[in-house]
């Protein structure tokens, strides 16, 4: 087999060769006393044709750097402090009010499909603040006037802007229970709570004005990812083009890899239950299960390739190598063990995405509401 690849060798995707012949028919005309031939196939790497032009496209996103909004994220991490920094009451023979803090686990299922939702973690009892959405917006208003040890269930909408985004728009039941309810005794507002939410701040004022600052940016750098976000699935819809099997595969891997490593990571859910997700059954579900979201990004990536190749895009040695610079210095810092050809690997994926995203963009019509 490895004679009859090596013509093929640099347009057929790699693990993508089988034999296509008839096993049958192979075991029938077998003799020892010729050649047995047979047909091999490979994947290669589809053609990409565009629906419309990409340069110019409307790219709309919903800002969240809105002045109104980040003075509301301004208090409301002045307020987390508060409740962080002050005295807990308990007060779990009473029902659940605005404003407690809860020691509560959940679960949610997918309402269409049944699936549990084990990413949004919830099997364990964790403290949460009833004046977050840190689980989804509207979860936690449903826990007001719930009682310790009560079962409350009740169904919501994932918003269209929920990471990750196959939720969006996704109807959940959960199940939800409360095990103890605190009532925080807020500390006053004055220089100890300013140290406490900024360093070197004296005054509440100085907070809050570097809190300001702070969430202004995070609101920017956010809508910076809203567009190159946005811009990756429309450029993934403009592009045409039949997709290897094998890349689906690869892909979805990758993908459910990530996420495993995310919930790992977050703590969201438990080393037993992680264990049980890693299993070849469980990918198997995974890419069905996210076949088309799968789909959706490999043919933005081999849309993006065609845009490097298009517009000649140029990757520099100077690029990737600053790039490897600032990982590895991050690597360092945090005392963890790296392989530099690996390094190099990550590095050069990630300016070739920087640059073919920066010229996506800055061709591209962006609108804020």
């Amino acid at each position: 087999m490895a004679s009859a690849l090596r013509n093929v060798r640099n347009f057929a995707l790699e693990g993508s060769e089988g034999i296509e012949s008839d096993f049958d028919e192979l075991v029938n005309s077998f003799s020892e006393k010729q050649d047995l031939k047979y047909v091999i196939g490979v994947d290669t790497l589809p053609e990409v044709t565009w629906k419309e032009p990409y340069v110019g496209m409307e790219v709309s996103v919903s800002s969240l750097n809105k002045p109104g909004l980040n003075e509301k994220l301004v208090e409301k991490a002045v307020m987390n402090v508060r409740k962080r920094t002050g005295e807990l009451i308990d007060e779990s023979d009473r029902e659940v009010r605005k404003g407690d803090l809860v020691m509560m686990s959940y679960m949610g299922i997918n309402k269409a499909t049944q699936e549990a939702l084990i990413e949004l973690g919830g099997q364990r009892p964790k403290q949460f603040d009833t004046e977050d959405d840190t689980i989804v917006p509207g979860f936690m208003d449903n826990m007001i006037g719930a009682k310790v040890d009560e079962i409350r269930e009740f169904e919501v909408v994932f918003p269209d802007n929920f990471l990750p985004t196959r939720h969006r728009g996704v109807t959940a039941t959960f199940k939800a229970m409360v095990h103890k309810i605190y009532r925080p005794i807020l500390p006053p507002e004055d220089s100890k709570l300013a140290a406490e939410l900024v360093p070197d701040a004296k005054t509440m004022e100085e907070a809050r004005e570097f809190l300001r600052v702070a969430v202004e940016k995070e609101a920017e750098v956010k809508d910076l990812e809203l567009v190159d976000e946005t811009i990756i699935e429309k450029i993934g819809a403009l592009a045409q083009c039949s997709i290897p099997d094998i890349l689906i595969q690869e892909n979805g891997q990758q993908m459910y890899g990530a996420q495993l490593m995310e919930f790992q990571n977050s703590g969201r859910v438990s080393p037993g239950v992680l264990n049980s997700m890693m299993t070849p059954q469980m990918v198997s579900k995974f890419i069905r299960d996210n076949r088309d979201e799968i789909e959706t990004r490999v043919r933005a990536t081999l849309a993006f390739d065609q845009i490097q190749k298009e517009n000649n895009l140029q990757i520099t040695e100077a690029m990737i190598n600053e790039r490897v610079e600032e990982m590895v210095e991050g690597f360092k810092e945090m005392g963890i063990d790296y392989d530099i050809e690996r390094v190099r690997e990550q590095a050069e994926e990630l300016v070739t995405s920087k640059v073919i995203l920066d010229f996506v963009r800055g061709n591209a019509v962006i609108k804020y509401t």
